[in-house]
């Protein structure tokens, strides 16, 4: 897994900002409540399973397409 996100790192970067934002919007608006030290370890394991396929799609996407952005994001 590690190297699966190694290979994509900037895309990691950028894709799990947008993804937490999402995330931290759709906790306050849906269940009111903040969430302590136990709770962020799920938000994080889910955001790590969530971008784990995300990831490996880019990469190979990467690797079928490679033109000056895919190479740098």
């Amino acid at each position: 897994p590690l190297a699966v996100f190694g290979r994509v790192s900037f895309f990691f970067y950028v894709t799990h900002f947008f993804l937490l934002g999402i995330a931290r919007g759709l906790t306050r608006a849906l269940f009111q409540w903040q969430t302590g030290l136990a709770g962020t370890f799920v938000v994080w394991l889910g955001l790590l399973l969530v971008m784990y396929p995300l990831c490996g799609w880019y990469w190979r996407r990467k690797l079928e397409r490679p033109n000056l952005i895919t190479r740098y994001l």
